[in-house]
């Protein structure tokens, strides 16, 4: 069953992160510096399923 599958690619701090801030649902302005950290963790988060999807079916070249 694949009910699950978009769930299983999303792992580490990325899904920590998402789930915290559903959590708050707070409506007032976050600073910059929080909307950079979490830019910074999408983007390694990024980069780590980039690696991970490389060494699961090899380079497509």
């Amino acid at each position: 069953m694949i009910t699950h599958q978009s769930t299983a690619t999303m792992t580490g701090k990325a899904a920590l992160w998402a789930l915290y801030k559903e959590d708050k649902k707070e409506t007032k302005v976050q600073p910059a510096s929080d909307y950079h950290n979490f830019r910074k963790e999408f983007v390694d988060w990024c980069e780590i399923q980039n690696e991970e999807l490389l060494m699961n079916t090899g380079s497509i070249a």
